[in-house]
């Protein structure tokens, strides 16, 4: 595990932390599984950043638990499918889990539903049972598109392609602003005039 972040040439607005690299992913999960590894390397990025964002992998591994583990909030990211769907509960207990045996400072931001496919019933009937079962789902959402494919295959963020600015890209302003609301909130900071986002397919 890397001792200090670096800040990222190409993306001067962000902080990056050395990835992995060659390092077994055995013994990657066993660096963080040590206490204090991950404690020591957000400790020095957060001297330079006001929020630090952990990317896991899916699924709730010792990556993930370690995250948790250390965190202050978790935004849980859900395709729009019926089986990631009935992972949301198993998710949630694992938070649940987290905040009784090693960090009862983590709070639930919000459940994302990711992947929302506009023409097909399935994915849009996935998406009401999560607004209607789950109450910290976000109003945001972020759908299947081109854009965000494009971006993956070049490394970059779905902003940074080249054009006029795409509601992908517009979306993701929505969401940090949803979620910066939803800290507040948790924080004790909203504010009373503070309007609900609505919910929209753009």
């Amino acid at each position: 595990m890397p001792s200090r972040p670096y800040w990222s040439p190409s993306y001067p607005a962000s902080a990056c932390s050395p990835g992995a690299g060659s390092i077994p992913p055995a013994s990657y999960e066993a660096e963080l599984s040590n206490g204090g590894t991950l404690d020591r390397a957000l400790s020095q990025a957060e001297a330079d950043a006001e929020f630090v964002v952990i990317d896991t992998p899916s699924g709730l591994g010792r990556v993930t638990s370690a995250a948790l583990a250390t965190s202050d909030f978790v935004l849980l990211a859900f395709q729009t499918e019926s089986l990631s769907l009935r992972s949301i509960g198993q998710a949630l207990k694992v938070v649940e889990y987290i905040q009784t045996t090693a960090n009862p400072r983590l709070r639930l931001l919000g459940i994302l539903p990711t992947m929302v496919e506009r023409d097909r019933p399935t994915s849009l009937n996935v998406l009401g049972e999560i607004w209607n079962g789950f109450p910290d789902a976000l109003e945001t959402i972020v759908p299947r598109a081109e854009a965000f494919a494009r971006a993956s295959e070049m490394g970059i963020p779905v902003s940074f392609l080249s054009g006029a600015t795409s509601h992908e890209a517009r979306r993701f302003e929505l969401l940090a602003g949803e979620l910066e609301a939803r800290m507040d909130r948790i924080r004790g900071m909203e504010r009373v005039d503070e309007a609900k986002p609505a919910r929209q397919l753009l």
